[in-house]
């Protein structure tokens, strides 16, 4: 049995996932529920928990804010961030920590109970604490290896984003099968590969957005897409805006 906290003021979005939740996975979930940060915390203080699904922005204690507690009071804990804003810092933000899932309240419930129910998998999988387990126990010169090669796939990934990145090519580069490569992957970061790469190139493609001085062509290129209309779907479906969208609310003065 899992436990699930569900915090946004909008009530009728955190009554909405509470129902949806309780009916879905009953003897999967323990759901509790908060209307914010604040109350949240009162929960905080009384169990520990598995998942928490979180609005980013809400008066008084946002999102952000709250996993910090959360993490404090109940280490390993899994987050899905919802927000229905579109704000490239909270985007870039969210993108960078660990055990955090960003959704657009747009996406649904499909998507959210598909993200968590990938977390409750992450959580309860065997190879997960078996590993888990032999690494604090004894050294794992194995398990060693293959995180050492891991990391240096994303490394190449991280260097080489304006290349081919598909999962044949990556695993032809190091040798492995690519459903081992797939399985092993997912093992190691609690996402697919594909994810991982995906997160990467938005992350890069933010960075060059912000400089202003590229065109979008060619921001497109160094992530690795050829067609700018595919770069501009993908970079939509992420953030909730177009690339040129998000450059000039970059560039655009702050209120006075």
């Amino acid at each position: 049995m899992y436990r699930l906290l569900i915090v946004d003021d909008e009530e009728i979005i955190t009554d909405g996932l509470y129902e949806h939740f309780v009916k879905i996975v009953p003897d999967k979930l323990e759901v509790f529920k908060a209307y914010s940060g604040e109350e949240a915390l009162s929960w905080l203080k009384r169990y520990r928990f598995d998942i928490l699904i979180s609005d980013i922005t809400m008066p008084g204690m946002d999102g952000f804010a709250l996993i910090e507690h959360v993490h404090r009071s109940s280490p390993g804990c899994k987050v899905i961030l919802l927000t229905g804003y579109s704000e490239f810092d909270y985007v870039y933000k969210a993108i960078q920590m660990s055990n955090v899932r960003y959704l657009l309240k747009t996406e649904g419930y499909p998507k959210v109970t598909q993200t968590l129910c990938e977390l409750m998998e992450q959580i309860d999988s065997p190879l997960a604490g078996q590993r888990h387990n032999l690494r604090s126990m004894v050294p794992d010169h194995r398990g060693d290896k293959s995180s050492t090669v891991i990391e240096q796939i994303c490394q190449y990934i991280e260097s080489h984003l304006d290349e081919d990145l598909s999962l044949a090519r990556l695993a032809d580069i190091y040798y492995f099968n690519p459903s081992y490569l797939s399985r092993l992957f997912k093992q190691e970061y609690g996402m697919k590969l594909s994810e991982y790469i995906d997160q990467c190139r938005i992350h890069q493609a933010i960075m060059l957005l912000r400089d202003g001085d590229r065109m979008v062509r060619e921001v497109a290129l160094s992530v690795g897409y050829e067609a700018p209309n595919s770069f501009t779907r993908f970079f939509k479906k992420v953030t909730g805006l177009t690339p040129q969208e998000y450059r000039d609310a970059m560039l655009m003065p702050p209120p006075q």
